[in-house]
């Protein structure tokens, strides 16, 4: 009998963890939540959603605290890749939902780590003391090391993803199902700016 790693697990049956019909939109509202748990928290008034021109893949941009690069020499990773990798229950940062699912339509929280992992691919920014750090991976696995550029003046995280359709089926995103959740959002937290491709929600 071969152990099948938590990777190997999510993309052999991702339907365990998305819905087969919604599966582009609950990594996304997953990855939104978080954005919105760092305003609740007090900060940042501002998240953003770009659609790209494919229509596949999606950017979400919130201005919160950044998640932490430290390294953890236990791990050998980053407190970065490993919120990206980590299977639930391994340790790490806890997923916290501050949205419904009235309006998002999940049961449970989704982890950062699962939608990574049902990802072609994704790129992650997080920006704090001054630095913005970056690492992209590929279905799930790690490209190469953390990055970094200086004398960044912003703070907050960047997540840029595209859903795998050889494992998850044909996936778009379209702007009148995320408009239509963020005008939930943006009636739960009224002083919550919320951008669809340059639109306002505030």
């Amino acid at each position: 009998m071969r152990v099948v790693s938590f990777l190997e697990a999510v993309r052999a049956r991702p339907f365990m963890y998305v819905s087969p019909d919604l599966a582009a939109y609950e990594m996304l509202w997953a990855i939104l939540d978080n954005a919105v748990d760092e305003h609740f928290r007090g900060y940042g008034n501002r998240i953003s959603i770009q659609i790209h021109p494919d229509k596949k893949t999606v950017s979400v941009r919130d201005e919160g605290r950044g998640i932490p690069v430290d390294f953890v020499p236990a791990r050998g990773k980053s407190i970065l890749e490993i919120v990206f990798t980590r299977e639930p229950g391994q340790g790490g940062p806890r997923t916290v939902r501050r949205l419904p699912t009235s309006i998002l339509g999940l049961e449970y929280s989704l982890p950062a780590a699962v939608v990574c992992a049902l990802s072609t691919h994704l790129q992650v920014e997080s920006t704090h003391n001054h630095k913005c750090f970056s690492l992209s991976f590929t279905e799930g696995v790690v490209d190469g090391p953390l990055t970094h550029q200086p004398n960044s003046d912003s703070s907050g995280t960047k997540i840029t993803f595209q859903p795998d359709e050889s494992v998850l089926g044909p996936c778009t995103f379209e702007a009148s199902v995320i408009s239509e959740t963020l005008q939930k959002i943006h009636a739960r937290y009224p002083d919550l700016n919320l951008i669809l491709n340059s639109s306002a929600y505030a």
